[in-house]
């Protein structure tokens, strides 16, 4: 969950694992995700999708 909110940016503040679902409280860094220069983007890309993936 770490890394998958952190390539998508959004900063997690708490989460809560049911017996059938779950809850997490987060926030969208928008401005940070507009901002990032591209090796940023991709080095996110990476992290989600693998170190020998490529982006469309």
């Amino acid at each position: 969950m770490e890394r998958l909110a952190a390539g998508f940016f959004i900063r997690i503040h708490s989460f809560c694992i049911m017996g059938n679902h779950f809850h997490i409280l987060g926030t969208g860094m928008e401005v940070e995700a507009q901002m990032a220069p591209t090796e940023e983007l991709l080095r996110r890309y990476k992290l989600i999708y693998g170190k020998e993936a490529e982006p469309p």
